[in-house]
């Protein structure tokens, strides 16, 4: 008998998990940088985009938590804004002279509503390097981010820059072209000091 319950008690639950839809995190295949430039900067939907990049969630659930927690109470004087900011982070030597290379985030802050200064920032969303004036893709393993005050930010990371675009050749920062694949760029460290 106790055994013929198990049993039953086994398939019953079997049944029931496979007939479960799943819960699983689905990440977007569709989210890129390509994207991200395109929104408008200093807005809400360009700064969730970022932080759906950077933690691979969801665009529109991570957008209604947003303004959902914009809002909580806060002090009077105080209201929540989104800033688009870039650093120029290094340069690249190559046989077309120094390229800039520069460090761009997404941030969330409280600003003062009698003097609209800036007085905190609450989060970022995903930094980003890139070449100026030139397509291009900086792969790394992650930013790191050293809060220095309320209002400023060290970002650094380690990488390789793909570019797109001009001619080229191996020599300086550069360490490989093609044209089909446009040039590489040697391993390299970018850094910027952000403040708001």
């Amino acid at each position: 008998m106790k055994k013929h319950f198990l049993n039953l008690f086994i398939f019953i639950c079997s049944f029931v998990f496979i007939s479960m839809p799943s819960f699983a995190k689905e990440v977007p295949a569709n989210l890129s940088y390509a994207t991200l430039h395109s929104l408008k900067p200093n807005s809400i939907e360009r700064y969730v985009y970022a932080k759906a990049l950077a933690e691979d969630k969801d665009y529109k659930s991570l957008l209604s938590q947003e303004i959902h927690d914009n809002k909580l109470l806060r002090a009077p004087d105080e209201y929540i804004d989104y800033v688009t900011k870039s650093v120029t982070s290094g340069k690249i030597s190559t046989n077309l002279g120094q390229l800039s290379t520069t460090i761009t985030t997404e941030a969330k802050v409280v600003r003062s509503r009698s003097t609209g200064r800036i007085l905190r920032v609450e989060n970022f969303g995903s930094p980003y390097a890139s070449v100026r004036g030139y397509d291009s893709e900086f792969r790394h393993g992650g930013f790191n981010i050293n809060r220095t005050s309320p209002t400023s930010a060290r970002f650094s990371a380690t990488g390789q820059f793909f570019i797109d675009g001009g001619s080229f050749s191996v020599g300086g920062d550069i360490v490989s072209y093609s044209v089909n694949l446009g040039a590489k760029t040697r391993v390299l460290t970018v850094v910027a000091n952000m403040s708001w």
